[in-house]
């Protein structure tokens, strides 16, 4: 009986199916996608991105592991997640989407509607999430936040945390919001959505280099940022104009609006 009050509870509430599940899988995909690649790590079951006159990417991480410690970026990224800004963000996503669906729930689509949606989801947020990230570059006083991010040169996948909290909203909650917004998708679609965005992040931040990670992750196909992408904006970006390398999802946006670093030329061969 309690169980199902719950779940009724959970089914009529939009703070509960709107907020309060963005937040649990945002934080939940996270924890699971960081544990995971940092035991990968950890292992040294993959190899790892390395450039030309790189001798050792593993000392290089662990240097800024030890300046910052692995549990003060996990708790940062915690605190991140959990605190003020990620509260904040998953009210507003409610009032957003209660505002834009007219207060009724979105009805669970079928599996096809909603894979589509889940696409149109995952390019409609890179979208958004290219330009505000761009403008943290392009913008002086938001560098000035950015910058934070950029303190590692060489990620791992805690590192992802290692954010300012307007960071994280302009670039992480903002577009998510947005692109729910226009795209209408369902509760667990959004679910769904959320984790595979968050878990990308992280993964972007890994450093791994594995044919496997690819495919587990869809970054095979057409147009999709590889891991390499998003690791060479940390490793040759670190600076106010002019950064290249600044979608994550996709790297056509970097194309279109001439981004677009030659990450391969830089690589060396693992």
């Amino acid at each position: 009986m309690l169980k199902g009050a719950m779940l009724l509870e959970w089914s009529e509430s939009p703070l509960l199916y709107w907020g309060l599940g963005a937040y649990l899988s945002t934080y939940f995909s996270f924890c699971a996608c960081v544990f995971s690649c940092e035991l990968l790590i950890f292992l040294e079951i993959f190899p790892r991105i390395k450039y030309v006159g790189q001798k050792d990417r593993g000392g290089k991480a662990n240097r800024i592991t030890n300046g910052f410690g692995f549990c003060k970026q996990f708790l940062s990224a915690s605190f991140l997640l959990l605190g003020p800004a990620g509260m904040l963000n998953c009210v507003f996503l409610t009032y957003v989407m209660v505002t834009v669906n007219g207060g009724v729930k979105p009805s669970e689509p079928s599996p096809v509607e909603a894979c589509l949606k889940l696409v149109a989801l995952k390019v409609l947020d890179d979208f958004i999430y290219y330009w505000g990230h761009r403008v943290m570059h392009e913008s002086e006083f938001l560098w000035q936040f950015h910058r934070i991010d950029h303190q590692v040169t060489t990620p791992t996948a805690v590192s992802t945390g290692h954010n300012d909290l307007l960071d994280a909203t302009i670039s992480g909650g903002l577009p998510i919001i947005f692109a729910s917004a226009i795209i209408q998708p369902s509760p667990w679609t959004f679910y769904l959505f959320v984790a595979s965005r968050v878990s990308e992040n992280v993964l972007n931040h890994s450093g791994i280099c594995a044919t496997v990670i690819d495919v587990i992750s869809f970054k095979f196909l057409p147009f999709r940022a590889g891991i390499a992408h998003h690791d060479a904006h940390h490793k040759f970006s670190n600076y106010h104009k002019g950064a290249k390398n600044l979608g994550e999802v996709l790297w056509v946006w970097d194309w279109m609006f001439g981004t677009l670093s030659n990450t391969k030329a830089l690589r060396k061969e693992v």
